[in-house]
C-alpha cells in the first residue's frame, strides 16, 4: 500500500515554505499474526498513565457487547492494579465465562520519503 501526499504547494502547505512545494511518500506495510489462546475466562491488563480514560473505553466496549444480548449476565469486571516493576497503574479487565480467545498481533512498518522542489 502506498499513500502519496502533496504538501507545500503555493506556500500554504504544512511544513514547507515558498512556492517550490514538495512531495511526501508514505509506504506502509502491515502484517497480521493471529494466535489462538484457547477457551476460558480471560484477563487483559493495560498499563497506562491515564487509567480513567482506559477504564471508560473498556466499559464502553463491554456495554456494546451487553446490548447484543440484554438478558445476559455481566461478563466484564474492571479493576486497577500496580504490577511490580511498572511505572503506572494497569487497568485489568476480566472477561468471565468460556470464551474463545485470540491475540491479533499487527506489525506496521512505515517509511517516509520527502522530496523538496518540483
Amino acid at each position: 500500500m502506498c499513500f502519496i501526499v502533496r504538501i507545500g504547494t503555493g506556500g500554504t502547505g504544512g511544513g514547507l515554505s515558498g512556492t517550490a512545494g514538495g512531495v511526501a511518500r508514505l509506504r506502509l506495510a502491515v502484517d497480521h499474526d493471529e494466535r489462538d489462546l484457547g477457551t476460558g475466562p480471560f484477563r487483559i491488563a493495560i498499563e497506562t498513565a491515564n487509567p480513567a480514560a482506559v477504564e471508560r473505553a473498556v466499559r464502553r466496549t463491554g456495554d456494546r457487547a451487553a446490548t447484543t444480548d440484554p438478558e445476559s449476565e455481566p461478563i466484564l469486571a474492571i479493576d486497577r492494579r500496580q504490577f511490580a516493576g511498572d511505572d503506572h497503574e494497569s487497568v485489568v479487565a476480566t472477561v468471565e465465562g468460556d470464551r474463545e480467545g485470540y491475540l491479533l498481533v499487527r506489525t506496521v512498518d512505515l517509511e517516509l520519503e520527502v522530496a523538496y522542489g518540483t
